[in-house]
């Protein structure tokens, strides 16, 4: 077995679909400093925390992530992840991909990086969620200056999350989100 605690100043890592989470989440947040690119595929929430604390109490900060793809599957529409408070992981995020399920229940995807990010993709459940409007994720510094966003609109979307209310805090949050980017995909 490989002591991953030894390894420093990786610059990419990919997570394959086959392999657990964890450890390359502890992996990630041992090379925070140095890391541009992360994949990760179906973390749980305690992976999620790894990343952002590893087993300590002190948030890593992500100084060199450029890029970030993450694909939370099979995660209950109903239990979102518990939000990180005060953190500010990913300052210089260009592209951020979040595929799959949005389990967050926090902005912590967003903090810092107005200014940088440029491309993001992100699943129709951050919508339903109303992730843009509730942390009103393009008020913040330089945000109404991405250049593409893409909105991937899954198939297993309950209907009753598009009428009423829910509805109309869906379509607010595409106005939104018009006036932050220069090109929408649906």
């Amino acid at each position: 077995m490989l002591n991953l605690r030894s390894v420093s100043g990786l610059t990419s890592i990919t997570q394959g679909h086959t392999t657990a989470c964890a450890p390359f989440a502890q992996l990630a947040y041992l090379n925070a400093s140095t890391l541009k690119e992360l994949k990760l595929i179906n973390p749980e929430e305690s992976d999620w925390r790894a990343l952002i604390y590893g087993d300590t109490k002190t948030p890593a900060v992500y100084s060199s992530l450029t890029k970030f793809l993450l694909e939370p599957i099979d995660v209950p529409y109903d239990r979102p992840w518990a939000a990180i408070e005060d953190a500010v992981p990913f300052p210089a995020l260009l592209e951020l991909d979040v595929s799959g399920d949005y389990p967050f229940n926090d902005d912590v995807l967003f903090r810092g990086n107005g200014g940088t990010l440029r491309k993001l993709c992100i699943s129709f459940r951050a919508l339903t969620r109303n992730a843009f409007g509730q942390f009103n994720v393009f008020n913040r510094s330089g945000a109404r200056r991405t250049n593409l966003i893409d909105i991937d609109v899954v198939d297993n979307v309950d209907e009753e999350l598009l009428v009423g209310q829910a509805s109309a805090r869906i379509a607010q949050q595409i106005h939104i989100v018009l006036e932050a980017t220069k090109i929408l995909f649906l």
